[in-house]
């Protein structure tokens, strides 16, 4: 598939089946980078990511909404 971004057209494959609505990991990151959706870190990462992996509760971890909780 191809997305278009600010750095320009990223051609990347998905690593696993995902559902419709779920993100998808544009580029590679490492554990405890921020993970970026919209221009706003949704979360860090938990493990090593790789572009095409799956983004989601098994491999990051979000602090908002549990700010309170700390």
């Amino acid at each position: 598939m191809e997305v278009r971004t600010d750095a320009g057209l990223v051609t990347l494959s998905a690593r696993c089946a995902i559902a419709f609505g779920h993100k998808i990991a544009l580029a590679s990151l490492d554990a405890d980078q921020p993970v970026i959706k919209y221009g706003e870190e949704i979360g860090r990462a938990r493990t090593a990511i790789h572009g095409g992996d799956w983004i989601h509760l098994h491999n990051v971890t979000c602090r908002r909404g549990h700010e309170d909780q700390e």
